[in-house]
């Protein structure tokens, strides 16, 4: 009888530890494939807009910058008042821009914060960590 009742032990206590391990292996492996999806994510966003990314860049990379997050759309021929510091990117400068920055709202790499008529944008921290790491 407490032949079978080590057996039985035994067999609950390897089931547990093969779960639990199995388990971690697969959310490991569920981490690996998100970070490779959001780099890919972010590859063809870069595609499709390689110059509007690169003045992003410059601009976060400016001494004074680093901690900007908000930027507006704008023609050269507005005048904007912001009153808080942010980065204006041009419509003459990149094409179709409204259509790149919906792009980028569409993959949560940017969201709306339009307070009035020119149009508003707040990029989030893992936009800025994708363009800051694929110099």
């Amino acid at each position: 009888m407490i032949g079978y009742l080590i057996a039985f032990l035994f067999g609950a206590l390897t089931g547990a530890a093969a779960t639990y391990l199995g388990n971690r292996l697969t959310d490991q492996h569920r981490k690996k494939e998100a970070v490779s999806d959001g780099h890919r994510e972010f590859e063809s966003v870069r595609t499709k807009m390689p110059d509007l990314i690169s003045e992003i860049r410059s601009d976060l990379e400016t001494d004074g910058n680093e901690l900007l997050r908000e930027f507006f759309l704008s023609k050269r021929a507005h005048i904007l008042n912001p009153g808080n510091p942010c980065f204006v990117y041009y419509e003459d400068d990149h094409p179709d821009l409204q259509s790149k920055v919906h792009i980028l709202e569409n993959v949560a790499y940017v969201v709306d914060v339009t307070p009035g008529n020119a149009p508003k944008y707040r990029m989030t921290e893992e936009f800025v960590d994708h363009i800051l790491k694929g110099k």
